[in-house]
């Protein structure tokens, strides 16, 4: 079980100084990704799973982390990625009537919008994010959401390597550019249901951790706008009146729930960071 004193524990600087010293584990880790592109493991009766990033495979099959123990989050991982598999075979495994019919071309745009770009919630865009990017805290709910992406992610694969010539323009599947258009209206569309004081705690964030700093001069209206402009949000005159005061755990809650889902991985890690520092109380950013 992992223990609660764990949850949030900030994994970034540990990775980036394995990176540095260019560590026998980092090395380790690195060629096997680099040639397999994933790391394979079996963790008890569980089927072999899959980590895709160096970083990743760092955190939980290494040594332990400052006396913390990972292998509860490495167990959970696996259990997931098996979840991960079944849900694509339940959900989105073609039969051969879809992949030799009339119906092939659809599949693979319905694929390439999955695998590239549809936001599948708690700051997953895309199933391939688990090839692109790493969790910054130990979150068991984050490790979780990894290993059950990175299932769905193998599935995929496994089928491109078999149906190579069906899905050897998966990259270019949808008018990528019209499907992003879209999927900010989508955010926009999110966005207007988030309450005013928690887009004024976030824009104080922003403004506190140094994201978008607001300038001396500048009136706490005109900077809220810029704030919301830049991250598609929705400014009413209620996210000024609330910029002061607001930082309650009601609103820290509904900020992880329903803002950072919409932001850049970058952004996210950096407020996951700050609440991080400041030692807030629990606050599980991926519940």
């Amino acid at each position: 079980m992992v223990e609660e004193i764990n949850e949030g524990f900030w994994i970034s600087d540990y990775i980036q100084t394995q990176i540095d010293n260019n560590t026998d584990l980092y090395k380790f880790f690195k060629k096997n990704i680099d040639r397999s592109g994933y790391y394979r493991i079996k963790v008890k009766e569980n089927p072999i799973a899959k980590i895709y990033t160096t970083e990743l495979a760092m955190v939980l099959c290494g040594n332990e982390i400052d006396g913390i123990n990972t292998f509860p989050y490495l167990e959970s991982y696996s259990i997931a990625f098996s979840k991960g598999v079944e849900y694509f075979k339940e959900n989105h495994f073609p039969t051969t009537k879809i992949l030799y019919g009339e119906y092939a071309k659809l599949y693979v745009k319905d694929v390439h919008n999955n695998y590239f770009h549809i936001n599948h919630g708690n700051g997953f865009i895309g199933w391939n994010k688990v090839k692109r990017m790493h969790p910054c805290n130990l979150y068991i709910n984050n490790i979780e959401d990894y290993g059950f992406y990175s299932g769905i992610v193998s599935e995929v694969d496994i089928m491109i390597e078999k149906y190579f010539e069906l899905f050897k323009e998966l990259d270019k599947g949808c008018d990528c550019e019209g499907f992003i258009q879209s999927q900010q209206t989508e955010n926009k569309k999110e966005s207007e249901k988030i309450k005013a004081p928690v887009l004024a705690l976030f824009c104080k964030l922003i403004n506190a951790i140094g994201i978008e700093q607001k300038d001396e001069i500048e009136s706490v209206e005109k900077y809220c706008k810029r704030v919301c402009e830049r991250y598609d949000l929705v400014y009413t005159d209620r996210v000024r009146q609330n910029f002061n005061g607001n930082e309650t755990k009601g609103n820290l809650k509904l900020l992880t729930e329903n803002v950072l889902p919409l932001l850049d991985f970058e952004t996210q890690s950096k407020i996951q960071h700050h609440l991080k520092i400041k030692q807030l109380p629990n606050q599980n950013l991926y519940a």
